[in-house]
């Protein structure tokens, strides 16, 4: 496995293509038929055998939402045996990253990746990553799982997260004067 990535790092080192074949990383927009974007009704209507595992697709108050739908069995690209999960956020919900587990080998998962997608934009023993302006990708051998996500939408995720995680620990009594104490 080890052998497997070294070579490939290797030989985008040696070529000098590294530079221009991270140019070259083709984009995806969404996974399979899935879009960036699309709703998680728009989603289940597309997928009726998709399954919500967690969340909701109903936002509550105006406030966002986080949903994961999961197909089983899914083949994409030719692997076997996948668990693929759809994420979706918002006020309405709208797919922003997937998330493959395969039970193929490491190898075959990396071949599909860079059949698909082109040399990683980044190679270490440990992941494979495709960093573009509106997609990333990410793959962990160990694990026999990769990432797909829309950077923007990603991010948007991460800053409500971040958000929530300010609010609950101002919520929680910090920097609030006790009374009698002065502080």
């Amino acid at each position: 496995m080890k052998r497997y990535f070294f070579i490939l790092a290797l030989w985008v080192t040696a070529t000098g293509l590294a530079g221009r074949l991270a140019l070259a990383f083709e984009e995806p927009d969404g996974f399979e038929k899935a879009k960036w974007g699309m709703t998680a009704q728009e989603f289940a209507e597309l997928y009726p055998e998709a399954v919500l595992v967690s969340g909701d697709t109903k936002a509550q108050e105006g406030q966002p939402a986080l949903a994961v739908y999961r197909i089983t069995g899914m083949q994409p690209g030719g692997l076997h045996d996948c668990r693929v999960d759809f994420r979706f956020f918002g006020v309405k919900p709208q797919l922003f990253d997937v998330q493959c587990l395969c039970s193929d080998s490491a190898e075959a998962m990396a071949r599909y990746l860079t059949d698909r997608f082109g040399v990683p934009t980044t190679t270490s023993e440990s992941k494979l990553l495709w960093t573009g302006e509106k997609t990333g990708i990410s793959f962990v051998p160990l694990g026999k799982v990769f990432s797909i996500g829309d950077a923007m939408r990603s991010r948007a995720v991460q800053l409500q997260v971040l958000k929530g995680l300010g609010s609950a620990q101002l919520g929680n009594g910090a920097g609030e004067k006790k009374e009698g104490s002065g502080k």
